[in-house]
């Protein structure tokens, strides 16, 4: 793979591009006839995200020597310097562009997104728990941005409620899995140890799976939206695994959050 798709994480650009689109259709806004404003906020995810994961592995070089030798940064590919710049130059662009959408709303969930990820990658993400809570609220910011282009923000209060539940799940696993690069730094594993975090992300992938139950009793989203039973197998299996196989329960994870996007979209049609 290309290193710099490898740098901006091309699966979370695609993942978040995605997620953007779907919270569009959840919120009951066309797509075609909003297309400047839609289009315009997926060159914002886009940069969003490719700025926010560069900065991150620049912060995080040293770590990555350990817990992810094989990133561009610690193998050498790219240097820190240019991650640094990139990072910058995306979030900049991402912040000017938000000023031209067409509601205030907009606007001010990206700058505040923004100040979020720059804030979570210099302070927040060494408070261990609250760092894995802003990276979710930065998660589910992005459903918030797709109903806000289209004028309905709230239409998709559920999707991005499961959203953040479930990211906050897998930031702890994550956090299990990096446990050995992260000595020094007071991340949950370190606070409590492997078991009773893998515990803790338990519980949020069940309040995730809870929460994606809301859609079918209330009967706000199609039949295909059944879909996410699918995901809600994938998440069962995260929480199982999260503490003995940390790798591949963040994986497993990452995959049922795409399946319950495919699940929203196609029950929001």
């Amino acid at each position: 793979m290309n290193r710099y798709f490898e740098l901006v994480r091309l699966e979370n650009l695609a993942i978040g591009l995605i997620g953007f689109i779907v919270s569009t259709s959840v919120a009951g806004g066309n797509v075609f006839a909003n297309w400047p404003t839609v289009v315009l906020g997926c060159v914002i995810v886009v940069l969003f995200i490719a700025g926010g994961n560069s900065l991150n592995d620049y912060l995080d070089r040293e770590v990555d020597k350990v817990a992810h030798p094989s990133r561009p940064l610690p193998s050498e590919k790219i240097s820190s310097r240019t991650a640094l710049s990139l990072g910058m130059i995306c979030l900049t662009f991402s912040c000017v562009l938000s000023f031209f959408q067409r509601n205030i709303e907009s606007t001010l969930i990206v700058v505040t997104a923004i100040v979020i990820i720059i804030l979570y990658e210099i302070f927040l993400k060494k408070r261990g728990f609250v760092g894995n809570v802003s990276i979710a609220i930065l998660t589910g910011m992005m459903f918030l941005l797709g109903g806000s282009v289209t004028d309905n923000i709230e239409g998709v209060f559920e999707i991005a409620g499961m959203a953040m539940v479930v990211t906050v799940g897998r930031e702890i696993t994550k956090d299990i899995e990096d446990a050995e690069g992260d000595k020094g730094r007071c991340t949950l594993p370190m606070l409590i140890g492997r078991e009773s975090s893998a515990r803790v992300a338990a519980l949020f992938y069940v309040v995730g799976i809870i929460l994606s139950a809301t859609p079918i009793a209330a009967g706000t989203l199609g039949s295909m939206y059944l879909i996410v039973l699918v995901a809600d197998v994938l998440f069962i299996y995260s929480a199982t695994t999260a503490a003995n196989y940390p790798h591949q329960s963040q994986k497993s994870a990452k995959v049922a959050m795409a399946v319950s996007l495919v699940a929203f979209l196609f029950g929001s049609i």
